[in-house]
């Protein structure tokens, strides 16, 4: 069983590298121009030339995805920390802050989950344009909610913990037992969701 773990673990990671390298050294594994089109080649099926076969307009589909993979972990990796920062920011503020703000914070929040993530995504892009940028703030408004009622959920039952008591008590200043015993909390639940 263990065995068949490591099997798994170093195929993702070789999977993961695999990609990585991709992103960052396209021109590499590309086997043509993602742009070059050529009517006369469009809709092939896959085959030695075409291993993904080629596009409407005769674009190869194969060179088309090496290429996008970096913009696409790009958009990823820059929404996915934004929503992570931004959901610990505010998470943080209304696990800490009294009922009434509490409250407010999350009713903002709950009416933002109630929406489809993919829907707020459209939502934004419609209204910006579309553009690499514009993708990532609507990925980010449409991730961000979750990230804000985790960090939340986290940041109330840690400040609760005996450890933060325990600070408390040794009279640690209330910012640095957040900065020091909270919020590494908080940021391992959101790592593992981002």
């Amino acid at each position: 069983m263990k065995r068949a773990q490591g099997v798994l673990l170093w195929a993702a990671v070789a999977v993961l590298l695999v990609l990585a390298f991709a992103a960052a050294f396209p021109g590499v594994l590309a086997t043509h121009d993602p742009l070059q089109t050529e009517v006369r080649g469009a809709l092939l099926p896959p085959s030695a030339e075409h291993l993904f076969g080629t596009d409407q307009s005769g674009r190869d589909v194969y060179s088309r995805v090496v290429y996008g993979a970096g913009r696409s972990i790009g958009i990823g990796l820059l929404a996915t920390g934004v929503a992570l920062v931004f959901g610990l920011l505010v998470g943080a503020l209304a696990g800490l802050a009294p009922r009434s703000v509490d409250a407010a914070l999350m009713r903002v929040n709950d009416v933002l989950m109630a929406f489809p993530e993919f829907l707020v995504a459209l939502v934004v892009v419609a209204v910006l344009g579309p553009g690499p940028v514009n993708i990532a703030i609507a990925v980010t408004l449409a991730a961000v909610p979750v990230y804000i009622r985790l960090a939340r959920v986290q940041t109330r039952t840690l400040r609760r913990a005996e450890h933060v008591e325990a600070a408390r008590i040794l009279r640690v200043p209330a910012t640095q037992a957040f900065v020091r015993h909270v919020v590494p909390g908080v940021l391992g639940a959101l790592t593992v969701l981002a």
